[in-house]
């Protein structure tokens, strides 16, 4: 017998015992409120407008205080987003980051919905918690159509955030050149933003500001530059490591599906060394142990942004998993935690180590939007640590060295394995040219770890890598324990080779 989302079962419900008169209420129908969020989410638009026909409360909100209409802005989903508005959901409605749809659609670069929203009656001038504004998204992300309907709508490319930053300041000093174009008519510009662009290496940028100032421009000729302090040279990364071949290719099983991460080369930090290498190499064993190449989903340097890895976790994966599917995520890049929030996060190519609730992962979401995958097997690989102290980790600048970080729990069937305690550091190994415990997850998954039969569990892999990474850490005087999240629960077979 087949098992229907929760938000089907909901519309069965309301199909079965609706009211007939228009004047009746339906009581305790909708105790579950992510009926409508889900629908809106695996973009059943007729669902959606069967729920909201039948009553529907449209301003439901998940734990994360995202709105039906919300939801429509991350996936794009115009019908819905119409659908919504008809019954008259609030345009200005915020998450628990005080985002508003508008905020969504313009980070996520969505002209026509950015448009939708603004006849709607959505304010171009709302802040979030953060203080920045749909304009000052759009372009830290570097969406010009959306910035032209932003500013058509009245956006003020001089607002700025509590920090001092504008649009038009963030477009210069990350070198967006078309972004500066558009925002210049309206935009005021002074010395200090050019001098910050010529800082950032924006020379082009930095002429142009000078010109719609009236400004003569001047390279930095003169001025004397500081040199860097010597650095000790780094070994030289192993060209081929034993853990880089899996064995021979088991055939592809449609129901196996894999997010993979690697962040090597930051926006603005520092690099997290061999993870670009750790990702590709992880994504070739996944596809030997049976995942289709169609079901993995890669992202590296700029694909690897926040609103990107947020889409494929909150929208494409439950979109494609089932019941009798098996997940597979794997991160290897920078971790942080804020030592006042005691919160840790996942840092992805866009990352900021001042703003980290607004530009990092949450691992409290990540582990959230885990447990709400319908997925029979949900196992996460975390090559990252969160003490601060270098490595793969990154801290905000002027902040205490992390003393008490967690890694918190995951909460449904997903497990979660972690490089490292919360406080230690995630080595790497030149000598291979992999992270330490990417190393030895490779080697594990290679057969090290498999049992008499061919196949290795992940209970298995565990333990083979709690006997690994220490004693190498250790020869690096380090010392990294990998984690099981949680320590019990079930034991999925990773994969069993051909024998």
């Amino acid at each position: 017998m087949s098992r229907r989302p929760a938000w089907a079962a909901a519309l069965l419900l309301v199909g079965c015992a609706a009211p007939q008169k228009s004047g009746d209420t339906v009581a305790g129908m909708f105790a579950d409120k992510s009926a409508l969020i889900e629908a809106v989410r695996a973009g059943d638009d007729d669902a959606v407008r069967r729920l909201l026909e039948r009553g529907a409360p449209v301003e439901a909100s998940d734990t994360f205080g995202d709105t039906p209409l919300i939801y429509a802005a991350m996936t794009g989903d115009q019908r819905a987003a119409d659908l919504l508005l008809k019954h008259d959901a609030r345009v200005d409605a915020r998450d628990s980051f005080r985002q508003t749809a508008l905020l969504v659609a313009a980070q996520h670069g969505d002209a026509a919905m950015t448009e939708r929203l603004l006849r709607a009656g959505a304010r171009v001038g709302d802040v979030d918690r953060f203080g920045r504004d749909a304009l000052m998204y759009a372009a830290i992300y570097d969406q010009v159509p959306v910035a032209k309907l932003l500013m058509a709508a009245g956006g003020d490319p001089n607002a700025r955030d509590p920090w001092g930053s504008s649009a038009l300041s963030f477009a210069a000093e990350h070198g967006f050149q078309g972004m500066v174009r558009t925002l210049l008519p309206r935009a005021k510009v002074s010395r200090s933003l050019i001098a910050a662009a010529q800082t950032a290496g924006q020379d082009e940028i930095a002429r142009e500001l000078s010109a719609a100032a009236g400004r003569p421009f001047a390279p930095e000729t003169t001025r004397p530059r500081s040199l860097p302090l010597p650095q000790p040279a780094a070994p030289a990364a192993a060209q081929y490591s034993d853990a880089d071949a899996p064995p021979p290719a088991l055939p592809a099983d449609a129901r196996k599906f894999a997010l993979v991460v690697g962040v090597e080369n930051y926006l603005r930090l520092p690099e997290a060394s061999y993870a670009a290498r750790d990702a590709q190499t992880i994504k070739d064993y996944l596809v030997a142990m049976g995942y289709p190449r169609a079901n993995i989903v890669a992202l590296s340097g700029p694909n690897a942004t926040r609103a990107v890895l947020q889409g494929y976790l909150e929208e494409w994966l439950p979109r494609n998993l089932g019941p009798d599917s098996e997940f597979f995520l794997y991160f290897s890049g920078h971790g942080a935690t804020d030592p006042v929030k005691r919160r840790s996060y996942l840092v992805p190519w866009d990352g900021n180590s001042e703003f980290l609730d607004a530009t990092a992962y949450p691992l409290d979401r990540l582990y959230a939007d885990l447990a709400k995958l319908r997925s029979r097997t949900v196992v996460a690989a975390l090559d990252a640590c969160f003490s601060g102290r270098g490595a793969r980790s990154v801290a905000p600048p002027g902040r205490p060295l992390v003393t008490e970080a967690s890694l918190g729990e995951p909460l449904g069937r997903a497990r979660v394995l972690a490089a490292a305690s919360a406080n230690q550091i995630a080595a790497v190994l030149p000598s291979e040219g992999h992270g330490l415990f990417t190393y030895y997850l490779l080697r594990g998954l290679q057969g090290a770890a498999q049992d008499k039969r061919g196949g290795v569990t992940l209970d298995a892999l565990f333990h083979y890598l709690s006997s690994s990474v220490p004693p190498a850490a250790a020869r690096q005087n380090l010392t990294q324990t990998p984690r099981l999240l949680p320590s019990s629960g079930p034991d999925a077979t990773l994969v069993r080779w051909a024998r």
